[in-house]
């Protein structure tokens, strides 16, 4: 590597663009320049050989890394902190596992920043799931404490963190390890998964917040029913907190574990729950219909299934899991709850070509007459002070676009005279509300934070 006027970086003797075609590798390669503002600075010659296109990758950055050294050791604590002098992760890996079981385990991504940045409190707070599920945490907890993101995808495909956290790099997760580096810990793996990592964080005095449907559903039995397996840990699912703030906010506040909300369920509860808390609305004949962009109908990129293929997916619209969705029992636990009586309604959701978005329509039917001017009185009455919920005045309705990219839920009420219902619709982002957004709303209330700390960003409009 010399310094040079043009920045070219050959690798094996090609451009680096041309070897590396994947745009996330290139990002790999670049990520130590950037950090330390020298992209177009070196002329950089590497040679690398062995492993797969994202193995190479990670060596080619780790190399570009060292040798910025030789020029300038000013630049050991930027890339220092980003993690990109460590020694070689899969070295690492084989002297602990044993070369077949090097990259086999959960990874755990980490990217440190100190608490005391904005004079936070020093708590230090880690992530454990797919990046792509906890994108929303670090935007609250950045400046309080240590971040990070792992999951089983990322151990298989060797994933690198995603635009703008660039300082993230992949490790093992290790709950006992998790719990002497954090004081809460969010989640975000697949179902049944999180159940074996909760009980040891708890017993370590350590808050999760956890986006699995583990410690959703406060009957036991019903995860061998809708999830076709046992629940290991009923001391956890006993004390859980489900995480909707609209419902259970006093639960929250020193909550020790927390099981945010389906994001199916989160747009169908909060389109109903006026209307069966006040009784008003029947509990019998309920009919919910959801619509969720391909980012939140399950796919998360982990199954390998037509209906997730762009070809089938755009310009296109179907059912799916009809009868059988697994936010069911979510939705009839809450609203059973607000009802005071035992709820069963139908839900059929849907895939339509969006990226993000969940569109829920609910025909609810009326104990007694009312008006749409009544309903939407009864609505704002419920909502009133909710950050986050916003009752739209008779005559609007929500979309999907008006809430892309932020933290709330538009709802809008409507009556129809003729059949006696009331139609409920609403509108979130299920990455946002329906997802990890509404955990940092979790967050924040769970720590005595302002409760819309790093939620306050307006939606991505248009």
């Amino acid at each position: 590597m010399a310094q040079a006027r043009w920045g070219r970086i050959l690798v094996n003797r090609r451009p680096f663009e041309d070897y590396f075609p994947r745009e996330t590798l290139r990002m790999i390669i670049a990520q130590p320049l950037q950090l330390t503002n020298t992209f177009g600075t070196f002329d950089a010659t590497i040679n690398v050989g062995g492993g797969g296109p994202t193995g190479q990758a990670g060596a080619v950055r780790h190399g570009i890394a060292r040798a910025l050294l030789e020029f300038d050791v000013n630049l050991r604590p930027t890339l220092k902190r980003a993690g990109l002098l460590t020694r070689d992760p899969r070295m690492r890996e084989r002297k602990k596992y044993g070369q077949p079981g090097a990259r086999s385990k959960f990874q755990y991504s980490s990217g440190r920043r100190h608490a005391s940045r904005r004079g936070g409190g020093g708590e230090r707070i880690h992530g454990g799931g797919s990046p792509s599920s906890a994108l929303r945490a670090p935007e609250a907890a950045a400046d309080r404490g240590d971040l990070g993101a792992s999951g089983r995808r990322a151990a298989r495909q060797g994933l690198s963190a995603p635009p703008g956290l660039s300082s993230l790099v992949f490790s093992d997760l290790d709950a006992a390890r998790l719990s002497d580096e954090a004081d809460l810990v969010f989640l975000a793996l697949p179902h049944m998964e999180s159940q074996r990592a909760v009980p040891v964080l708890r017993q370590r005095g350590r808050k999760v917040i956890d986006l699995s449907a583990d410690y959703r559903l406060r009957d036991r039995s019903l995860y061998a029913t809708w999830y076709k397996a046992d629940h290991i840990d009923a001391a956890g699912l006993g004390e859980a907190v489900y995480g909707m703030p609209e419902l259970h906010r006093k639960d929250l506040v020193g909550a020790s574990l927390v099981a945010n909300p389906g994001c199916y369920a989160m747009g169908s509860i909060l389109a109903t729950a006026p209307l069966l808390k006040s009784g008003l609305g029947r509990v019998e004949g309920i009919v919910v219909d959801g619509k969720s962009g391909v980012t939140g109908a399950g796919a998360q990129g982990r199954k390998i299934d037509p209906m997730y293929l762009f070809t089938e997916a755009n310009e296109n619209v179907q059912a799916y899991g009809i009868a059988t969705h697994r936010h069911t029992p979510e939705m009839e636990q809450e609203l059973s709850a607000l009802a005071g009586r035992p709820v069963v309604l139908g839900f059929t959701p849907h895939l339509v070509p969006l990226n993000r978005g969940i569109f829920t329509t609910a025909s609810v039917p009326l104990a007694k007459s009312a008006s749409t001017a009544d309903l939407l009185a009864l609505y704002r009455e419920f909502y009133a002070g909710e950050p986050f919920v916003r009752v739209l005045p008779e005559g609007e309705r929500p979309t999907t676009r008006s809430v892309v990219g932020s933290n709330f839920c538009d709802v809008a009420v409507v009556s129809d005279p003729r059949t006696g219902r009331a139609v409920c619709v609403s509108a979130l982002d299920n990455l946002g509300k329906g997802g990890s957004a509404n955990g940092i709303q979790n967050l924040n209330i769970m720590m005595g934070w302002d409760e819309r700390t790093g939620l306050e960003a307006p939606p991505v409009y248009p």
